[in-house]
């Protein structure tokens, strides 16, 4: 069984809300060259509300995690 501590927990939080970053980044970009008023743009839309919640929850845990014992790394 692989232990991990509450910071390497946490750098992997905020591993994961750097690929939800970027992949908000090229839906946003991919929005941006649709109809905003078409189906394909609702879905998206969609689905960034998703994502954003996502990222935020992944960066705070993270956060907590890495700062449990008096640790600080900007995020």
């Amino acid at each position: 069984m692989n232990t991990k501590t509450l910071y390497e927990l946490g750098t992997e939080y905020l591993q994961q809300a750097d690929i939800l970053r970027r992949q908000i980044a090229a839906l946003r970009e991919k929005l941006r060259r649709i109809n905003p008023l078409s189906k394909e743009a609702y879905k998206i839309k969609s689905v960034l509300s998703v994502l954003y919640r996502q990222r935020s929850e992944a960066v705070q845990t993270g956060t907590a995690l890495i700062n449990y014992y008096g640790r600080e790394k900007t995020v």
